[in-house]
């Protein structure tokens, strides 16, 4: 199956920690070692936040290799703390991001044992906050040394760094979030790119937005 992770952040009856939620497809969540908080999923709304202090998780969806795509709507209640989606996850605070950060703008890490490298920054061509009620559908596309994210199918960001080459797991990482305020995420999916040489299909099909930076 192409797809290997889908989750819309529904069905619960209360605000859950992400690691006692359930998705749908490949969506059993564990907190990153790494890390001392995780998301949490709000059950009005059907979405996930990170917890106030440094968030990570990694679901259980199994790539095929190395290269898939992350594809998630991230929608924006205030302009407060940070939310990324994440590839090559390890479960010690390795991995690649990418996503927003209030005051700083679009951005793409390394993480390598918890020690930061920012890859690439787009913080001038499209400012370094967002639309308060705005929603933006982003897309990491991790293709062995090509990382690469694309905001409303613009590519806003690139890299050519490898340093991580283990598969991992996709996953989610972020900051300084609330159930109504800061940045939170919506219609998570990852999806082995090519199978049978066809291009796979994510579960989710979003209309098409004009990407509209301040």
């Amino acid at each position: 199956m192409a797809t290997f992770l889908t989750d819309t952040f529904s069905g619960e009856s209360g605000l859950v920690f992400l690691s006692s939620h359930t998705g749908e497809t490949g969506a059993t969540w564990t907190q990153d070692a790494g890390y001392g908080d995780q998301f949490v999923v709000v059950n009005t709304t059907g979405r996930a936040y990170p917890g106030a202090s440094q968030s990570a998780n990694y679901s259980s969806g199994v790539p095929a290799t190395a290269e898939y795509d992350i594809e998630a709507d991230l929608i924006c209640l205030s302009n407060v703390g940070n939310v990324q989606i994440c590839a090559r996850m390890d479960g010690n605070a390795t991995m690649y991001m990418a996503g927003f950060f209030q005051g700083s703008g679009w951005q793409l890490y390394k993480q390598v044992a918890g020690s930061f490298t920012l890859l690439d920054t787009d913080s001038t061509t499209h400012g370094t906050s967002l639309t308060t009620s705005q929603t933006y559908e982003l897309k990491f596309e991790v293709r062995d040394a090509a990382k690469k994210l694309f905001v409303d199918s613009v590519e806003l960001l690139s890299s050519a760094d490898n340093a991580i080459t283990a598969k991992g797991k996709a996953g989610v990482r972020g900051s300084d979030g609330t159930s109504t305020t800061g940045h939170h995420l919506d219609n998570l999916t990852a999806y082995d790119p090519v199978v049978g040489g066809t291009k796979a299909r994510p579960i989710f099909h979003r209309p098409h937005r004009f990407f509209r930076g301040k």
